[in-house]
C-alpha cells in the first residue's frame, strides 16, 4: 500500500470506486507526488467519501490501484467530486494515464 487517507469505516462501505491505471516510467515520480498530495486528499475530502487507499501492483498491470470508499452512490457524480477531480494539476496529468479503468461497486447484502 502506498497511501491511506480519511476515516475508513470498520464495516464494509456500501459503495466503492476502484480506479486502475499505469503511467510512463519517466513520469512516475510526479504522478505519485500528484496522486498523494493533490488528487487523493481532494477526493477524500468530498462529502460522502469515507476515505481512499492507493496500492502498487506486485505483478501484472496496470501498476496502480486506488480504492475510494463511499457512503452513497451519487458521490462520484456530485459537483464536489467533479471539482475535486478536476484540479489544474489533475488536468495536466490526465494525458499520461495508461490502461485506465474505473469500476463502481455496491456491497452485496446477505439474504437472511
Amino acid at each position: 500500500m502506498i497511501l491511506t487517507l480519511g476515516t475508513i469505516p470498520e464495516k464494509a462501505s456500501p459503495f466503492v470506486l476502484l480506479v486502475r491505471m499505469g503511467i510512463p516510467p519517466e513520469h512516475e515520480a510526479e504522478f505519485n507526488d500528484w496522486y498523494n498530495t493533490d488528487h487523493v486528499p481532494a477526493l477524500a475530502g468530498v462529502p460522502g467519501v469515507y476515505g481512499a487507499r492507493r496500492y502498487r501492483a506486485t505483478a501484472g498491470s496496470p501498476t496502480y490501484l486506488a480504492i475510494y470508499e463511499l457512503a452513497y452512490a451519487d458521490v462520484r457524480t456530485s459537483d464536489a467530486w467533479r471539482k475535486a477531480a478536476d484540479s489544474p494539476w489533475t488536468l495536466r496529468m490526465r494525458h499520461l494515464y495508461r490502461d485506465f479503468a474505473a469500476t463502481f461497486g455496491q456491497l452485496i447484502k446477505a439474504v437472511p
